[in-house]
């Protein structure tokens, strides 16, 4: 399989396996390798209609989530220079990453905007893999990591901007609704928010990657689906936000299906 290779009677792992198999690599193969099983109650789940009581791995298993953890930063950190043009971000001094797993686009523009002070808001099962990233990055003197249920907790305020990356497909209508007005009281006046999430056409067709991606929320969320266009901008604007601008295609890469959409706090 080319997994591995022989010299002077030692094996020892491939240019392939020590890039996409080892912890801390890239990873992204060993985390698709933890969905795999979960494929397999797919039949059930569409004749039963019942979901994971809780969202898995992140709540489910702590090796598991560690390895998508890394497989999300490795790709944040491809998708960020590209993202990063879309952002007001010269013009902000304070940045709020809603759930944003080991802190990627948070490091990034910290690092390219000497002037921003960035908080990333995270489940408590999910903080100590982020501070040890901002620790390992040395940004901790710039960057700091709030353990927060965003579902039963009030976002910290007083942020120029806010971006909420790949959170809404996990949950529900009632919590994404929710999510936003809260968003909403967290900013500043004139503060933005940024959505960066597969946005459908159509609910529940979607001639690319997200309905593939809508069955594999099924199995891992109690409630996560891809949203249209028209459900995410509705939800901003009854949240109180204008001036949406979007969509917006968030990298060039083929790797990232994602859609952005900018709101205004007037």
């Amino acid at each position: 399989m080319g997994l591995l290779q022989k010299r002077a009677g030692k094996y020892e792992n491939s240019l392939f396996a020590r890039s996409y198999l080892c912890s801390g690599q890239g990873s992204f193969l060993l985390a698709e390798h933890d969905a795999w099983n979960l494929w397999t109650t797919l039949p059930d789940i569409l004749t039963t209609g019942k979901r994971p009581k809780t969202s898995q791995p992140f709540f489910t298993d702590r090796e598991r989530t560690e390895r998508l953890l890394q497989s999300l930063d490795h790709d944040a950190r491809k998708i960020a220079p590209y993202l990063i043009k879309r952002l007001p971000l010269s013009r902000s001094k304070t940045f709020l990453d809603v759930g944003g797993g080991l802190g990627s686009f948070a490091l990034v523009y910290c690092r390219r905007f000497q002037h921003l002070r960035a908080t990333v808001v995270e489940h408590p099962r999910v903080v100590p893999f982020a501070r040890r990233a901002v620790e390992n990055a040395r940004m901790t003197k710039r960057m700091q990591v709030m353990a927060l249920d965003i579902l039963t907790h009030p976002l910290p305020k007083g942020f120029d901007l806010v971006l909420i990356s790949n959170v809404l497909h996990g949950q529900g209508c009632r919590e994404n609704r929710a999510l936003l007005k809260n968003a909403y009281r967290c900013l500043n006046r004139g503060g933005q928010i940024i959505l960066r999430d597969v946005l459908m056409k159509q609910a529940g067709r979607n001639a690319n990657w997200g309905a593939l991606f809508s069955v594999s929320l099924l199995l891992h969320t109690p409630n996560g689906r891809c949203y249209t266009l028209d459900e995410v901008r509705d939800w901003l604007s009854k949240a109180g936000f204008s001036s949406i601008q979007g969509p917006l295609r968030s990298s060039p890469l083929p790797f990232d299906p994602d859609s952005v959409l900018i709101a205004a706090k007037s």
